[in-house]
């Protein structure tokens, strides 16, 4: 009995205007535990908390067996697949003549149920929301059905707004639109709608939980992980999976995060490229030429004096990485001369002491400067 009157307590300290009873939908139960439990159920559902909500509809049903709303709401929210046929039927067994208008409502939902178990719930939502216009549940059902059940998003923002308007300190509510928003890839307002359940609702391990997902979305990887591992302290372990992946993804992010490289800074902001750039343990050398920091070709009409300092240039960018040329796994070489190019072709052999990486040789009719004789570009795998 203590823990149902502490979760109508956490509701009460969400629903400031109203009280509880003017929250739900009135019911023919006589009965005030099978009441209470009723309610607690229905909170703990709205936060997420199935196992804890199963318990309290479990002593709802109990303390009355004949309590109608209780296994409508277990239908609707709790019961798993293989257990819903035997809810439903116990559901319809019940004598219906005292039941609320609420309840015979709900009573024709569960015989559609019955007869198609994805049966729309449209017109039954706006029957319910016309005849209980100032009851939150009300609405709380059409809005959570029109998105599950008819998959109409538009309806269901319709009625969430409704539910605020009736009760805006109910948490729950703000979740399912950030949902709703997400969705839509509204993102600031999606924000928004999980940041006002977290104000509403500290202690509850969903709002952190939907929080760690918005920020899973639009990518803050470390943020997401916070929130999943704040919602996991709180007792949610579902959330230990979205922490993991979160984090993995965070480092993934760091590690495939391209990293540039220029050597002449001036001169290949000038020209438009940069000399390098590592993704992760791949790096591509763009071609090296014989040039002097002010850019101008060095070296002019030796090909041999060329081809020696493109090799130091490259090595002075596979040093920055940390490389050397054992580490080169493709050379393209780009020459003016083939013929002499072939002459000369031997001094790679100082280059590559080990051994040699793929590549082609190709002759071209002139490079980015008429002085330019060759230009050699890599490609490169760092090992961890």
């Amino acid at each position: 009995m203590k823990t149902i009157f502490f979760f109508l307590a956490l509701l009460l300290g969400q629903l400031t205007s109203l009280n509880a009873q003017d929250f739900y939908l009135p019911v023919s139960t006589k009965s005030e535990t099978a009441k209470r439990a009723y309610q607690a159920a229905s909170y703990l559902g709205s936060n997420i908390r199935f196992d804890a909500a199963r318990a309290e509809i479990k002593k709802a049903i109990e303390a009355d067996p004949r309590f109608f709303m209780a296994y409508v709401y277990d239908y609707q929210v709790l019961a798993r697949g293989e257990q819903k046929p035997a809810v439903l039927d116990k559901a319809l067994a019940i004598d219906p003549s005292g039941f609320t208008k609420a309840e015979k409502i709900m009573r024709r939902q569960m015989q559609a149920w019955k007869a198609d178990h994805k049966a729309k719930t449209a017109g039954a939502m706006k029957d319910l929301t016309t005849a209980y216009p100032n009851t939150p549940e009300a609405f709380e059902w059409a809005y959570l059905h029109a998105l599950f059940t008819d998959g109409n998003k538009k309806a269901a923002l319709k009625y969430a707004q409704k539910l605020i308007a009736l009760a805006p300190d109910f948490g729950p509510v703000y979740n399912g639109i950030g949902y709703l928003y997400m969705g839509e890839k509204k993102m600031e307002k999606a924000k928004a709608a999980f940041e006002k359940y977290l104000e509403l609702a500290p202690a509850e391990a969903n709002a952190h939980d939907s929080m760690g997902e918005y920020y899973m979305n639009i990518g803050d990887y470390d943020k997401s992980a916070e929130y999943y591992e704040q919602a996991v302290a709180l007792g949610m372990e579902g959330s230990k999976k979205g922490a993991e992946k979160a984090r993995l993804t965070a480092a993934i992010a760091v590690y495939e995060k391209p990293e540039y490289f220029l050597l002449r800074p001036e001169v290949e902001k000038a020209y438009g490229y940069s000399h390098a750039v590592k993704i992760g343990n791949d790096i591509k050398i763009s071609g090296a030429v014989s040039m002097d920091d002010s850019g101008n070709p060095t070296a002019k009409g030796d090909l041999l004096q060329q081809m020696k300092n493109c090799y130091s240039d490259l090595e002075k960018v596979l040093k920055h990485y940390g490389c050397t040329f054992d580490d080169v796994v493709v050379e393209n070489v780009f020459t003016t001369n083939m013929p002499l190019f072939l002459e000369n072709a031997v001094y790679r052999n100082e280059i590559y002491k080990n051994h040699f990486p793929t590549g082609s040789w190709l002759s071209v009719k002139e490079l980015a400067l008429p002085e330019f004789m060759i230009e050699i570009e890599l490609e490169v795998h760092k090992s961890n």
